[in-house]
């Protein structure tokens, strides 16, 4: 008799799951450069970059893009200012370089690691702060505010001039090309119109100023009325000489014709005088005429008188 079968609660055999293949995500790896490759690159001749200039993204994950040397866009007596987007990209060739040819690479490029180190702080926090701002633009206002009050006057006023002649759509090619923000840029117009320019007061006027409220051109328009016064007083002054020395010459000639005419009698008195050296006394009775005593006839008989 045959036992009563039972279902079998745990299978003899467990049967394995169908395998499922994971999408392989295919990740953008570092390219790991040598040091040996580095350190060949470095020996050779630098490839020295416009102002301003940066690298194709393409050549900026290569080994070519150590032999380039970046350019600063401004050389101020703080030091050499680099543009935002160079900052990036040296943050980024620095990070690629391997152990040992970081310092030699900062070293060509005329900086120093804690550069490197405070722009990828400030690209950071660039990046992180929401106020509208891209990281660009953010990193662009660190860097204005790092030099602002180091500016002169003559180039602030050279700047707004420029900025204004730029035609519309190429405004914002300028601003990258000068390295500055828009806001930047605003800020000086306003400290030039409202005339704060020479104090840098803050905070300044606000509103809108006509022709005769701005302070800058009022003060324009006094130096311009003390040059034209100068001006007329040196053409006075220039004319007043020029009437002088025409007198003097006048004067000049004058003495000299009387001079001359005084040496013509004085010579002519001489030559009349008998009796001196280099005078012929007979020649002279000869040459002067002889009295006429006796008058003569129409038939050539003397008269008695």
């Amino acid at each position: 008799m045959a036992g009563p079968q039972l279902p079998e609660l745990v299978p003899l055999a467990l049967a394995s799951p169908p395998t499922v293949e994971a999408p392989m995500v295919a990740r953008k790896a570092k390219p790991k450069t040598s040091r040996e490759e580095v350190e060949e690159v470095l020996a050779m001749p630098p490839r020295v970059l416009a102002a301003g200039e940066v690298l194709d993204e393409e050549l900026l994950t290569s080994l070519d893009a150590v032999a380039f040397v970046f350019s600063p866009y401004r050389v101020t007596r703080a030091g050499s200012c680099f543009h935002p987007t160079q900052q990036r990209q040296m943050i980024t060739i620095y990070n690629l370089l391997p152990h040992g040819t970081k310092g030699p690479w900062c070293a060509r490029q005329g900086i120093k690691t804690l550069s490197i180190n405070r722009w990828a702080r400030t690209l950071q926090t660039a990046k992180s702060t929401d106020d509208g701002l891209d990281g660009i633009q953010r990193a662009k206002r660190t860097v204005d505010d790092a030099f602002r009050g180091r500016y002169s006057p003559e180039y602030i006023r050279e700047i707004v001039i420029g900025y204004g002649l730029v035609p519309h759509g190429q405004k914002e090619a300028w601003l990258i090309e000068h390295g500055l923000a828009d806001h930047t840029v605003r800020r000086w117009t306003a400290m030039v119109a409202d005339g704060d320019l020479p104090t840098r007061t803050t905070p300044r006027r606000i509103g809108t100023l006509t022709m005769d409220e701005c302070v800058e051109i009022q003060q324009l328009r006094k130096e311009i009325s003390t040059l034209m016064q100068q001006k007329r007083k040196l053409e006075l002054d220039a004319k007043r000489r020029e009437e002088a020395m025409q007198r003097a010459l006048d004067k000049a000639t004058e003495r000299a014709e009387r001079a001359e005419l005084a040496t013509d009698a004085l010579g002519k008195a001489l030559a009349t005088m008998p009796g001196l050296p280099g005078v012929d006394s007979d020649a002279e009775e000869k040459s002067s005429p002889t009295p006429n005593n006796t008058s003569t006839r129409k038939d050539g008989k003397r008269k008695k008188r």
